[in-house]
């Protein structure tokens, strides 16, 4: 069974989907309007009270609200549905330190393959942990931004948050 917690930040409303038992997170929806409604369509259950939800709740609404580093083990993450590249791209970009940024195309080199920078992009559009795996932290390699789930102008806010 699916349980969820929605977390409010000074960027909007968030939200996680994890099991109990184990405890096992599934997704991470970034800050956006009618979340409720999101929720509403996943038929999970709102759950307050679990430590370890509680607590990657803390961290993100910390990373939001005071600008802090995510501290999350990578394990809590349920990457097993991942094809075998995209689970590649999104470790390697795990490793992606707070406030600095790297290409597609340098992912793409870190994994071994280096022309691949599009599948790059597909996988990081496909990332179910944004924040904690910072596909926002990826951009073209001209600098200039690039697509994001939570749409360009979140990416530049969350980018220029951590770097100020």
């Amino acid at each position: 069974m699916l349980y969820h917690l929605i977390i409010k930040t000074s960027f909007g409303y968030c939200g996680i989907l994890f099991t109990k038992t184990p405890f096992v997170l599934k997704q991470i929806l970034l800050p956006q309007k009618n979340i409720e409604k999101i929720f509403s369509k996943i038929e999970s259950i709102q759950d307050n009270k679990n430590a370890k939800a509680k607590k990657i709740a803390s961290e993100i609404k910390n990373y939001f609200d005071n600008k802090t580093p995510i501290k999350i083990d990578l394990e809590t993450l349920d990457l097993n549905n991942q094809p075998p590249f995209y689970k590649k791209v999104l470790l390697k970009t795990a490793e992606i330190p707070f406030s600095e940024t790297c290409s597609y195309k340098d992912i793409a080199g870190e994994v071994k393959k280096p022309k691949a920078y599009r599948a790059v992009g597909n996988a990081l559009a496909n990332n179910p942990f944004p924040i904690i795996i910072p596909c926002h932290r990826v951009t073209k390699s001209d600098g200039s931004l690039g697509k994001f789930g939570g749409g360009t102008e979140l990416k530049r806010k969350m980018i220029n948050s951590e770097q100020a």
